[in-house]
């Protein structure tokens, strides 16, 4: 549950509002009745002036010069500015030792998002310097929130690596592409969804290795956004890969069908270690394996479309599509496309699968009874009804006792199509019969694989 839920930035022990006049705990109980994990966001170390707390207790923030407190930004859900705690002062601490407690025993929430920990440490103190006071405040929540998942914002980096399971890395977003306005300024904390995307981009090489990678909330909803279908796919695709993490800012319940397939489509939740990455006059490329299969992810942030040359070796594309080396592949404006690359030397195997925003991270196990009969066995975590796409030099094939549909030759080689059905196949060990774990094929010239 995010910041709109807050009626005053630093009222955060209210424990009824509008939106959930029961209060929060029941709330937190519902969502663990549901199977699922319940979380906040708060900003404990801020307040705004129209909050209880800063009229309460002005003497607890952070003063300069003729005893003016410390602003530590402008926030523009709230339209004001915030002022700082001094972390210092035995009061404050205890204030904020309450609001976890609170938050995470007495309420149940078992997730925290942590923001705005930059104002901290925006002032040095004549005893210790920024980095110091950061530091700090890394330890004091870490003691604070043992037992509990905390995911900090707005924090810088060298603070948080190694210190927390995830960290925030990318900038805010907006409910729109790109601010043209800002952008033309040069305002590099501009709000915008590309803006956001090119930070989680530069910062890919961290997840995993010091922290989960969280992406900011994005917008995937059609209500209070100018995205396009094409633009949150993007989005999506690119969180999936660059991060463990991925935050909305919509009502979930307010979402149409497509909408809904799309937030589907991005479970189970793929677990990529290593991404390598590449760009071009705006076009990002991404490489990656996953289980034996190569990867090629373009993505296209010009504001028209582009034609992208393939590198060496055989893909496949949306819709089983082929693309051979030098083959030319039209992107679309704000769009990515995801590519699996065709292992040549294998005349059997599975290509494509569209259940999945990344192909065939929904196949948990291939088995190849005959050598036209196979029996793929799906992730349990799938939830969307989607084709696998296979490729071989037999003239028909089956999947799991159903026929395939042949929707292309391609030299010696045909491509057979499987609709993906909601009644998945029980997971069998089948003796003496191969496992998939690589893919492989032919070529053809250019393809333009439009579609989000």
């Amino acid at each position: 549950m995010g910041e709109n839920e807050s009626a005053k930035l630093g009222d955060f022990d209210q424990e009824t509002s509008k939106a959930f006049p029961e209060g929060m705990k029941a709330v937190a109980d519902l969502i663990k009745e549901n199977g699922m994990r319940p979380g906040l966001w708060i900003a404990p170390f801020v307040a705004e002036k129209k909050s209880k707390l800063y009229k309460e207790h002005p003497e607890w923030f952070l003063k300069k010069w003729f005893n003016l407190s410390v602003t530590g930004g402008y926030h523009s859900g709230k339209n004001s500015r915030y002022y700082v705690l001094d972390i210092y002062r035995e009061d404050v601490q205890s204030y904020i030792q309450n609001i976890f407690k609170t938050v995470l025993y007495e309420w149940g929430f078992e997730v925290v998002h942590v923001d705005l920990l930059h104002a901290v440490a925006l002032e040095a103190r004549i005893d210790k310097t920024r980095a110091e006071i950061m530091g700090d405040v890394v330890a004091f929540i870490q003691k604070l929130c043992r037992d509990r998942v905390v995911i900090p914002a707005s924090v810088p980096m060298s603070s948080a690596l190694g210190q927390y399971s995830y960290c925030k890395v990318t900038a805010d977003n907006g409910p729109f592409w790109e601010d043209t306005i800002m952008e033309r300024f040069g305002f590099r904390e501009r709000i915008s969804t590309e803006n956001a995307l090119q930070s989680l981009i530069a910062r890919r090489v961290v997840d995993k290795r010091f922290f989960n990678n969280v992406s900011t909330a994005y917008f995937i909803g059609h209500e209070d956004t100018k995205l396009t279908l094409v633009e949150k796919h993007t989005v999506l695709v690119l969180c999936s890969i660059l991060s463990s993490l991925t935050l909305l800012s919509d009502d979930i319940s307010s979402y149409d069908e497509m909408e809904m397939e799309l937030l589907q489509s991005i479970q189970p939740n793929p677990k990529i270690k290593k991404v390598s990455h590449e760009t071009n006059d705006n076009i990002h490329t991404f490489a990656f394996q996953n289980r034996g299969y190569k990867y090629l992810v373009v993505s296209n942030f010009n504001d028209v479309a582009k034609d992208y040359t393939m590198p060496p070796g055989l893909y496949c594309g949306k819709y089983g599509a082929l693309l051979s080396n030098r083959g030319v592949l039209n992107v679309k404006a704000h769009q990515t496309q995801v590519m699996v690359k065709v292992n040549v030397r294998k005349s059997t195997q599975l290509i494509y699968s569209d259940s999945h925003i990344l192909p065939l991270f929904d196949v948990e196990e291939t088995r190849y009874e005959q050598k036209n009969h196979a029996r793929v066995v799906l992730k349990k975590d799938v939830q969307l009804a989607g084709a696998l796409y296979i490729l071989s030099s037999e003239k028909e094939f089956k999947i799991n006792e159903e026929s395939c549909a042949l929707i292309q030759n391609y030299g010696k080689h045909n491509v057979f199509m499987w609709k993906v059905t909601n009644k998945k196949p029980q997971k069998t060990a089948i003796e003496g019969h191969a496992t998939e774990s690589n893919p492989g094929r032919k070529t053809q010239k250019s393809t333009d694989l439009s579609g989000s």
